[in-house]
């Protein structure tokens, strides 16, 4: 699958070489974001791919994991209890913020922030062998196997990333770095899940976005 995306600086466009097929994606962080998805243009290291894309996604996952904080919390303070709370409800609110703590890390924050921006069904056709649960994703798929697909897709992403990022002799592998042999494909679907990324990021509000 071609990447044809690009961006000029002089007029902060995000289009494709043939046809603008979307609106422009500007404003707050933006050009930043643009600017490191199109570092990988220029080369067809697989290393590199993965480390860039990943890094796509860590960009985006701040705002995704604020603006679940904010849900979660929002909801919470919409119960009745909220105008009388008690102990069991102090606890809950603070396990709002506790789970949010855990978003930050490494795994979790891919994974919440493919499941918040991404359709999985766009990268079924390309997804290399050792994805078994995304290869097998269907219209018809239950919500327990799309579970299981996002957790395989979030584990793949950070356990390669950090296989070529802490990368040393006695590496520990975790079970689900992706096989030299398909890489390729590997990162075709990376740049594919990047570009979905993008495009979330550009439509929430600026207000909305960290940076």
């Amino acid at each position: 699958m071609p990447r044809v995306f690009y961006y000029t600086e002089q007029n902060e466009e995000f289009r494709t070489n043939a046809t603008r097929l979307r609106p422009l994606l500007r404003g707050k962080g933006v050009h930043e974001l643009l600017k490191l998805y199109n570092s990988s243009l220029s080369t067809t290291n697989f290393e590199i791919l993965v480390l860039t894309y990943t890094k796509v996604i860590e960009y985006v996952s701040q705002t995704v994991i604020q603006q679940d904080l904010i849900n979660s919390a929002t909801k919470k303070l919409f119960s009745p209890k909220a105008l009388n709370p008690d102990a069991n409800y102090i606890l809950e609110l603070s396990e709002i913020f506790e789970g949010n703590r855990n978003n930050q890390k490494d795994y979790a924050s891919i994974k919440l922030t493919i499941e918040t921006c991404c359709d999985l069904n766009e990268i079924v056709r390309i997804a290399p062998r050792f994805l078994k649960f995304t290869n097998k994703l269907t219209s018809s798929s239950k919500e327990t196997e799309i579970v299981k697909a996002y957790e395989e897709v979030a584990n793949a992403i950070s356990n390669t990333r950090n296989m070529f990022a802490h990368a040393k002799t006695n590496y520990d592998n975790k079970g689900m770095e992706c096989p030299t042999d398909q890489l390729q494909e590997f990162t075709t679907c990376l740049d594919v899940l990047s570009q979905q990324v993008i495009r979330w990021f550009a439509k929430e509000h600026e207000d909305n976005r960290v940076i």
